[in-house]
């Protein structure tokens, strides 16, 4: 049997030949924010204050930190005292002053990590995993106090 050349022209090709194209790009990521949003609309422990005002807090400090690492870097000493000696009434000799830069990084690490822990808690205990949204978000902002403590002394 000779195979009808035709029909082989007719046929459709399953490989998709689509070029690529910014609005489908974007249209592709409209439609995963918007279906995220939907997914943590339905997570319960969303409902609590607790937890969003964590995640917005540490946003900002981390965004704050970074910023101010970046616009004070020149600034700084060749090193960095962190901790104060009492019993000689002077700052003990500190660290490098790059490593001042992977601060704002380890922060987002250790709050990424701890974000994830109170909602795996969330499963079990909901007053742990709030009370422990609420530390954070505590601990955050007494962190925005001492960033910006420390930004007003660094223009001053």
């Amino acid at each position: 049997m000779i195979p009808d050349t035709n029909a082989e022209k007719k046929q459709l090709s399953l490989i998709s030949e689509e070029k690529f194209s910014w609005k489908k790009l974007l249209d592709r990521f409209k439609y995963e924010v918007k279906r995220r949003e939907q997914e943590i609309e339905l997570m319960p422990f969303w409902r609590g204050l607790g937890t969003p005002f964590a995640i917005v807090t540490s946003i900002a400090v981390f965004i704050m930190a970074f910023i101010s690492q970046l616009l004070n870097f020149s600034n700084l000493g060749p090193t960095i005292p962190f901790f104060y000696n009492s019993s000689e009434g002077r700052w003990a000799t500190g660290v490098e002053k790059s490593v001042i830069l992977f601060l704002a990084i380890g922060y987002a690490i250790v709050i990424t990590i701890v974000m994830r822990l109170v909602f795996e808690i969330y499963k079990s205990d909901h007053r742990l995993s709030q009370t422990l949204s609420w530390v954070t978000a505590i601990i955050n902002v007494l962190i925005l106090f001492a960033l910006g403590q420390l930004i007003l002394l660094a223009k001053g």
